[in-house]
């Protein structure tokens, strides 16, 4: 009686860690999803809020960095949950290591946000700045050319865009020096052309579309860890349904044997005490 009872025990602790370890992972991974729903918010609004560039802080970093603490308690905790579990345990090491991967792709992302800047700051302030500076000193028309193929690449993110402004920027460089115009005014125009060139490069590397560039990086992570907790969940889920089907068998077959046993004892108890009756009998 006391082994039956101890195997019932084992089948109903395991069965409620099997139900703690999946309670676990849902919990990650619904972290998992507010996090990225929070970057995906800040990439929305503050890519183009100037209060971010001034101060370097953002509400959605500060959500950000709440929801990583989050999770790394519930990271510290799984260990011992998947202990006896090993064919969760790669997955587990693949979900983290992935969530390692993208968040060192959202903070070079969000470097290059803030690098690429907007209005008055980062590259395209200091272009701003060149630019109005210029407009005093060579032919507005020029200037204004320039600034076409700038906000054309703004707008429409097409490489076309830097080529044509860099093929304008060499035909205003030629008619300054043609012109004697004076160097630092050349050195205007250059310095706008590089800051243009560098803030398309960071576009490049943020990406163009959301099929490039660290765009792309975060979403082919975001979509490889999504299906990486689908795999836990089934796993976790089989495991779950295994134990119980296991305990609901060895269940059944102790009912069995204790109705079996029942049974011969009922019978030849029976046949016991009507012994004396029959003995008694002239």
């Amino acid at each position: 009686m006391i082994s039956i009872c101890s195997v019932c025990f084992y089948y109903l602790k395991k069965i409620e860690s099997v139900r703690t370890l999946n309670q676990n992972i849902s919990n990650i991974e619904v972290l998992t999803l507010n996090l990225i729903k929070v970057d995906n918010d800040f990439l929305d609004i503050e890519s183009v809020n100037a209060n971010f560039f001034i101060t370097g802080q953002s509400s959605f970093i500060l959500k950000r960095d709440s929801i990583k603490s989050i999770l790394a308690i519930y990271q510290a905790n799984l260990p011992k949950l998947v202990s006896d579990y090993y064919d969760i345990q790669p997955n587990l090491s693949k979900v983290s290591d992935l969530l390692e991967k993208y968040d060192h792709a959202f903070e070079q992302l969000k470097s290059k946000v803030y690098k690429r800047g907007f209005k008055d700051y980062g590259f395209e302030g200091e272009m701003r700045k060149y630019a109005h500076e210029l407009e005093h000193e060579i032919e507005l028309s020029s200037i204004l050319t320039l600034r076409r193929h700038e906000k054309d690449f703004i707008l429409r993110s097409d490489l076309k865009y830097l080529d044509e402004h860099n093929i304008e920027t060499q035909k205003i460089i030629d008619h300054l020096k043609s012109n004697n115009i004076d160097e630092q005014v050349v050195n205007k125009v250059l310095k706008y052309s590089a800051l243009f060139n560098q803030l398309t490069e960071v576009e490049k590397e943020i990406g163009l579309t959301s099929n490039e560039g660290l765009r792309n990086d975060l979403n082919n992570l975001t979509f490889k860890i999504n299906q990486e907790f689908k795999l836990l969940s089934n796993k976790t889920q089989t495991q779950g349904e295994k134990l119980i089907h296991t305990a609901f068998t060895f269940f059944t077959i102790i009912v069995i044997l204790c109705i079996g046993l029942s049974m011969v004892l009922s019978y030849f108890l029976s046949k016991k005490l009507s012994r004396p009756v029959k003995n008694c009998r002239p």
